[in-house]
C-alpha cells in the first residue's frame, strides 16, 4: 500500500495552544490526558475543526468521484468487450484484461476508504479491514507493473521473434497471469502483517484520528520502501524501457523493408497494426511511470526526514495529489484504449449502444402503454405489484 499516514499531513500544528492558556484546559499541574495536554472538551473542539475538509480537500473529493465513475465504467467495458468479442481475445488483450481487473478492484474496494482517510486522516473500519484494504492495494500495484512488463515481453516476442511467438498459447498466458497474482500476494504479505492501528487520542474519547500504519520502526519502513521501489518500480521500468526500445527498432526496420510494398498489402497492414499497438502500450507504460513516481519519491523523502525541512503548509496538498495520481492511473487506461485502438473503440461503442437500446425499449410509449392497459399478464401483474408497493410506501411516509 502507498502509505500516506497522518504523520505526513500534520495539520494540527496549525492550532498552537499553550498549556493551560484557555478556560477549561488542563493546568500545568494536572496530568496530561493526551500529547497536547488538552482537556477532553478542548481536544474534541480542535479535532472537529481539524477533520472538517478545507477548500482543496473538497476539490480532492470531486476528483476522486470523477476517477471512481470513469474507472469503474471504463475497466468494466474493457473486461466486457474482450469477453463478448472473439476477435479481441488475443494474448495482449488477456494481459490488458488482467490489468483492468486489478484496476477495477482497487477502484471499487480501495478508493472509497482512501478518500475518507485522505480527508479526515481517520481509519474507521477496524484492524481487519485495515490489513485487507492495504493488502489489496499493494497487490493491485504489483499486478499492474508485472502485467505491463509481461505485456512488453509478449509484444517484443511477437514483433521481433514472430516464429517463436507462434509457440505461445493463451493457456501459457493464463499461467503467467496466475504467477503474477501469486508473486504479488507474497510481496504484499509483509506490509499487511505489520499494519496496526494507532490512536492520536484515547479510544474512549473519540473515534477520530485513528491511523492504519506499519508497526515496525522507521528504519525498517525505509528499507521496505526502498526495496519495494527498486523491485516493483525501478527494475520493471528499466526492463520495459529496453524491451520497447527494441520493439521500436524492429518496427522501424520492418517499415523500411515494407517501403516498396503497396499500401493495401497484407504485410504493410500488419506493420501498421503492430505500430499502433506498440504506441498504445508505450503510452500506458509512460503514464504508469508518471503517476507512481511522485508517491514513491514522497515516501522515500519522508523516511529520510527531508520533508521536515519543507514548509508544513505545502506538504498536505502534495501528499494528497501524489496519492490521487495513483488512483487516476487505474482509471485512465480504458481512455487510452478508446483513443488509440480502433477495435476497442468499436467494441466500447457497441456496448454503450446495446445498453442504450435496452433502456430505450423499456421507456418507449408502446411499452408503458402495454403495462398500463394490461397488454401482457406478466407485465400487468408486475405493474400492479409495483403500484401497490409504491402506494404503501407513500402512505407510510405520510404517516
Amino acid at each position: 500500500m502507498v502509505n500516506l499516514t497522518q504523520g505526513d499531513l500534520q495539520k494540527l500544528d496549525e492550532y498552537p495552544i499553550e498549556v493551560g492558556s484557555e478556560e477549561g484546559e488542563s493546568s500545568p499541574n494536572t496530568s496530561c490526558q493526551n500529547i497536547y495536554c488538552w482537556s477532553d472538551e478542548k481536544a474534541l473542539e480542535e479535532i472537529h475543526a481539524y477533520v472538517f475538509p478545507n477548500h482543496y480537500e473538497w476539490i480532492l473529493i470531486i476528483l476522486y468521484l470523477v476517477v471512481f465513475v470513469v474507472g469503474l465504467t471504463g475497466n468494466f467495458l474493457v473486461i466486457f468487450a474482450v469477453w463478448r468479442n472473439k476477435h479481441l481475445q488475443t494474448i495482449t488483450n488477456m494481459f490488458l484484461v488482467n490489468l483492468a481487473v486489478a484496476d477495477f478492484m482497487v477502484i471499487l474496494i480501495v478508493l472509497p476508504p482512501t478518500v475518507v482517510v485522505d480527508v479526515s486522516e481517520t481509519w474507521f473500519l477496524g484492524l481487519y479491514m485495515c490489513k485487507a484494504v492495504s493488502f489489496l492495494q499493494d497487490v493491485s500495484i504489483y499486478v499492474s507493473v508485472q502485467t505491463l512488463a509481461a505485456t512488453s515481453v509478449e509484444r517484443w516476442s511477437a514483433i521481433c521473434h514472430p516464429l517463436t511467438f507462434q509457440e505461445k498459447t493463451p493457456r501459457r498466458a493464463m499461467v503467467i497471469i496466475v504467477c503474477i497474482w501469486l508473486v504479488s500476494m507474497c510481496a504484499a504479505a509483509p506490509n499487511m502483517v505489520s499494519l496496526t492501528l494507532h490512536w492520536e487520542f484515547r479510544p474512549e474519547l473519540t473515534d477520530w484520528l485513528v491511523s492504519c500504519s506499519p508497526g515496525w520502526t522507521s528504519a525498517n519502513e525505509l528499507r521496505y520502501q526502498i526495496v519495494k521501489m527498486i523491485v516493483f518500480y525501478v527494475i520493471p521500468v528499466c526492463f520495459m524501457g529496453v524491451t520497447y526500445t527494441r520493439i521500436a527498432i524492429c518496427l522501424w526496420e520492418s517499415t523500411k523493408q515494407a517501403g516498396v510494398l503497396t499500401e493495401s498489402s497484407t504485410m504493410a497492414s500488419q506493420i501498421r497494426t503492430r505500430q499502433r499497438t506498440a504506441k498504445m502500450l508505450i503510452v500506458v507504460v509512460i503514464l504508469f511511470v508518471l503517476c507512481y513516481f511522485p508517491v514513491y519519491l514522497f515516501n522515500t523523502l519522508r523516511y529520510v526526514n527531508v520533508l521536515e525541512k519543507l514548509p508544513k503548509e505545502i506538504i498536505p496538498p502534495i501528499a494528497l495529489a501524489a496519492h490521487w495520481l495513483c488512483h487516476l492511473n487505474s482509471a485512465i487506461n480504458p481512455i487510452i484504449y478508446c483513443f488509440m485502438s480502433g477495435k476497442f473503440r468499436k467494441s466500447f461503442r457497441a456496448c454503450c449502444e446495446c445498453c442504450l437500446s435496452k433502456w430505450n425499449s423499456q421507456n418507449e410509449p408502446g411499452f408503458s402503454t402495454r403495462m398500463a392497459d394490461g397488454y401482457s399478464k406478466a407485465t400487468s401483474v408486475t405493474s400492479t405489484k409495483f403500484t401497490s408497493y409504491r402506494a404503501k410506501r407513500i402512505s407510510s411516509t405520510a404517516i
